[in-house]
């Protein structure tokens, strides 16, 4: 017991040198994170501006009164300096036309031109009474002759006119044409007095798609000279391939304006005609 009593002082005086032992700066480590400092240190810090801050105008001990350009702006008035302009100070200056030697307002003054020679023949552009003049030859060896500019641009407008009528006129006196398509069935039987050949069946064709497209043009103003027949009559299978089968025959036809247009029609079949007439006109 007296054994561990002893141990357990020796222990205890030893801590207590550890607690009260004072230590060089130099024997202890320091890191990043953990290093020694002093008083004066502290205070100096202390007394830094944060990184991000700001001052007052009235802060700021020598601030200027007015911020100068870098280069001055002089003024001449007709190469007489007048001031200089550096920003330091307002400058006011009044450009007026007497201080830079304009003139204030300027009265134009006619000039009356006698006329105007065009070339070495003669032709020649003058005023007389308000009027524009012109002065031509015909040949080198003619008199002169005279033309009243007003009146020549005046006839040159109703020769324009009249070009652009008679231009309307021979186009409206173009012949034309338009082609219609008219058809009937040939279902008339033909007994055999009746019959020709091998053409055993009748159609009437009535035209009346001929004589409505006829009587429209007609309404419209047109004149219809006459017409043809263009194609046909054939059956359908031969209308379509635009083929010359003789599978139809006209036996008679009416016209109307100079144009046919109703058709009496013999076929060798029991089968739709059809036929195509171009009408003429202006």
């Amino acid at each position: 017991m007296q054994l561990i009593k002893a141990k357990n002082i020796f222990m205890e005086e030893i801590n207590m040198g550890i607690i009260n032992a004072k230590w060089g700066g130099g024997n202890i480590k320091q890191t990043s994170s953990y290093r020694l400092t002093n008083d004066t240190e502290k205070n100096t810090w202390n007394g830094k501006a944060n990184a991000s801050h700001s001052h007052t105008k009235s802060q700021i001990t020598d601030f200027p009164s007015s911020l100068k350009n870098p280069n001055s702006l002089n003024i001449n008035y007709n190469g007489t300096a007048v001031c200089s302009y550096d920003g330091s100070s307002t400058v006011n200056i009044d450009i007026t036309p007497g201080v830079i030697g304009a003139v204030a307002t300027r009265q134009l003054t006619p000039v009356h031109i006698v006329g105007i020679e065009l070339d070495d023949g003669g032709a020649y552009i003058y005023a007389d009474n308000s009027n524009i003049m012109f002065r031509y030859k015909t040949s080198s060896t003619a008199d002169f002759s005279y033309a009243n500019v007003a009146n020549m641009a005046s006839n040159i407008g109703t020769l324009n006119a009249q070009v652009a009528a008679l231009e309307t006129k021979i186009e409206n006196s173009k012949v034309k044409s338009v082609t219609v398509t008219d058809s009937a069935v040939a279902s008339e039987s033909l007994n055999s007095a009746m019959q020709f050949g091998h053409y055993k069946y009748h159609a009437a064709l009535k035209g009346t798609n001929i004589l409505n497209k006829i009587n429209e043009l007609v309404n419209q103003g047109h004149t219809v000279l006459g017409g043809f027949l263009s194609k046909g009559p054939l059956n359908d299978t031969n209308n379509a391939a635009n083929s010359a089968n003789t599978n139809c025959i006209i036996a008679s036809f009416s016209t109307y304006y100079s144009c046919p247009y109703q058709f009496s029609v013999y076929s060798d079949g029991y089968q739709t005609v059809r036929v195509e007439v171009t009408i003429l006109y202006i």
